[in-house]
C-alpha cells in the first residue's frame, strides 16, 4: 500500500472516530436536557420548567390582555398509600396518575410536578367559566376508575382535590398565583375532599383612605386675650440703709464709720 493509500485510511479512520465521539456527545447533552426539565418518576415537567412556563404565559397574558388559570392538583390520603402499600407502589401511583391526567387536558396546557403528591396545571386561555369543566373532568377521571399498578397488586382507590386560581383576580405574578392555587386547595381539602374549590379575592394591598381624626382643643389652652390676675397683691418693701457701725476710737480721738 502506498503512502498516499495509507494517509487516507487513516484520515477516514480519525473522522469516523471524530463523529462517534460527537454523536455520543450529541446524546448525553440530549439526556441531560431531557432530565433537567422532565420530572424522572412521573415523566411529567417538573417545578424548574414549571416557573419558566408560567412565567412565559404571564407575560403573554398581560401583554395581549388574555386569560389565564392555574391548577393545583393534589392526591387526597396519599400518604397512607406508602404506609399501607409501600413506596414502590406509591410511585407507581404517581405515575398513573400522571397519565390520567395529562389525558385529560389539552395539548396547549401544561401539567408539571410541584412537589411530593402534588401537581400544577397550567391552564392558557381559561378564565372563570373554563375552569369548573378542567377540574370536574381530573376529579372524574381519578374517581371512577381504581389504581391497579401492574395487574397483580390490589386496586387502590383514590380521589383528588384541587385549588384554581385566575390571572388578575387571584394574583399578577407567579408566586402570587400558586399561592392563592394553594390556598384554594386548602379550601377544597376542608370541603371533604373530591371536589375542586376556587380561590377567594385577594385582600387589596391598599387600605381606604383614612380621614384624620378632628383636632380637639386642650382644655387647658388659654386664649391669648385672657388677663391672669393675681390673688394677692405684693406691696414693695422699703429698704432701709445699712446703719452705722462705730469702730473703737483711735489714739486720734476722731470716730470712723464703716459703711
Amino acid at each position: 500500500m502506498s503512502t498516499t493509500a495509507l494517509l487516507l485510511v487513516l484520515t477516514a479512520a480519525a473522522l469516523g472516530c471524530a463523529l462517534v465521539a460527537c454523536w455520543r456527545l450529541f446524546r448525553v447533552n440530549q439526556t441531560l436536557r431531557h432530565e433537567s426539565v422532565i420530572d424522572p418518576l412521573t415523566g411529567v415537567l417538573h417545578y424548574g420548567k414549571l416557573q419558566e412556563i408560567l412565567h412565559t404565559e404571564l407575560e403573554r397574558a398581560s401583554r395581549f390582555d388574555r386569560p389565564l388559570s392555574v391548577l393545583m392538583v393534589d392526591l387526597d390520603l396519599y400518604r397512607e398509600v406508602n404506609s399501607q402499600y409501600g413506596h414502590q407502589r406509591g410511585s407507581a401511583v404517581l405515575r398513573e396518575f400522571a397519565q390520567r391526567v395529562q389525558s385529560s387536558i389539552r395539548g396547549v396546557d401544561t401539567l408539571a410536578r410541584f412537589g411530593g403528591d402534588e401537581f400544577v396545571v397550567v391552564l392558557p386561555e381559561t378564565g372563570e367559566h373554563g375552569v369548573p369543566p378542567v377540574a370536574d373532568r381530573i376529579c372524574r377521571i381519578v374517581r371512577e376508575k381504581p389504581f391497579a399498578g401492574d395487574g397483580s397488586e390490589l386496586q387502590v382507590q383514590l380521589s383528588v382535590s384541587i385549588g384554581a386560581a385566575l390571572y388578575g383576580r387571584h394574583g399578577v405574578t407567579v408566586s402570587q398565583l400558586l399561592r392563592s392555587a394553594d390556598e384554594a386547595l386548602y379550601l377544597a381539602k376542608q370541603a371533604g375532599r373530591d371536589g375542586w374549590a376556587m380561590a377567594r379575592a385577594p385582600i387589596p394591598l391598599l387600605p381606604n383612605p383614612v380621614e384624620p381624626p378632628n383636632m380637639v382643643t386642650p382644655p387647658n389652652l388659654i386664649e391669648p386675650s385672657t388677663v391672669i390676675e393675681l390673688t394677692t397683691a405684693v406691696e414693695p418693701t422699703a429698704i432701709e440703709p445699712p446703719t452705722a457701725i462705730e469702730l473703737p476710737r483711735r489714739s486720734s480721738g476722731k470716730p470712723r464709720t464703716w459703711a
